[in-house]
């Protein structure tokens, strides 16, 4: 049996507003439910999205990587093909230069009958004459038509002069030096360009260090390689030095496929050689004891003098 509830009017108005209220609420929670789900949804899209850019990301950096390495590496090339092949007016006429000093300290040219058989040259683009076995030139050289600028000898002239001041090294005497050198103190301040030791400014410059140097001549001793005893000082030939400075100062100015005895190729070397002399002289002037000493024995070489003669 149901009964009766009397209220008033104005409790009955408050319970239908408390009813829609009610139903507000419930929608909203509803609501709030949905966009809860919608964003977890969302949430998780955005991470397998993140984690695919993640690695697009990490793949382009690679390919950006190994694009730059080439990139330096392609540019390294053209510097060096540049270094190599390009061969201006300065340098030729530096050429010239040096071919004219070389014969004014040395005009007695003496050519051997047998090696003018051996390279048969035209004696009209020669621009001299020779009698019998050997003869002295009185005339002026053309140097544009002359292909023989150094005295020329047999092999055995050139073994046996070698064989009266060249000794092998020992291994008491590359301990003794490696010791020495091990003691030299280094100073960065000992360094020039090689502008500053020719009279014509080259198009190619290159700075020379002379705490770099001793570094290249001891590892010489240390590997025991191309050492010789020269009057009794250990003495290294200075195209060997500066190959392996130009390696190890990351220099492109020689390239080991074209000849060796090209007179471009010698020039680097001299002004190399002019460098390492002149930083003797620096070092002489702060009161320091010359470490190597400039001598050409067949070949322009680098003689270790700090220890006097071995």
């Amino acid at each position: 049996m149901s009964q009766k509830v009397t209220i008033t009017v104005e409790e009955y108005i408050q319970m239908l507003i408390n009813e829609k209220e009610l139903k507000v609420l419930k929608d909203e929670t509803l609501h709030l439910l949905n966009e809860k789900e919608i964003n977890k949804t969302l949430i998780k899209e955005m991470e397998m999205k993140n984690n695919i850019l993640s690695e697009v990301v990490q793949q382009e950096t690679k390919k950006y990587a190994q694009l730059e390495y080439k990139k330096r590496y392609l540019e390294n090339k053209l510097n060096q093909l540049e270094n190599d092949k390009q061969l201006n007016d300065k340098e030729k006429l530096e050429i010239l230069t040096e071919i004219k000093t070389n014969l004014k300290k040395q005009p007695n040219i003496f050519i051997q009958q047998e090696y003018l058989q051996e390279y048969p040259y035209d004696e009209k683009k020669l621009n001299f004459k020779h009698s019998i076995f050997s003869e002295t030139i009185s005339k002026p050289i053309n140097i544009k038509n002359t292909y023989l600028f150094m005295p020329i000898f047999t092999k055995k002239e050139i073994s046996n002069s070698l064989g009266k001041v060249t000794e092998p090294m020992t291994d008491e005497i590359y301990k003794k030096v490696l010791i020495f050198l091990n003691e030299i103190p280094k100073d960065e301040k000992y360094k020039i360009t090689t502008n500053k030791v020719v009279k014509i400014t080259p198009i190619f410059i290159f700075e020379v260090q002379y705490d770099l140097f001793v570094e290249i001549f001891k590892s010489f001793i240390e590997n025991k390689k191309e050492v010789v005893l020269i009057n009794k000082y250990p003495s290294i030939s200075s195209k060997v030095l500066f190959q392996e400075y130009c390696n190890q100062a990351g220099i492109h100015c020689l390239n080991s496929t074209y000849d060796e005895k090209a007179r471009w190729q010698r020039i680097h070397i001299a002004k190399f050689n002019k460098c390492i002399i002149e930083l003797e002289k620096q070092r002489k002037k702060d009161g320091l004891n010359i470490m190597f000493s400039f001598v050409k024995h067949r070949y322009p070489r680098f003689q270790f003098i700090g220890l006097g003669k071995m």
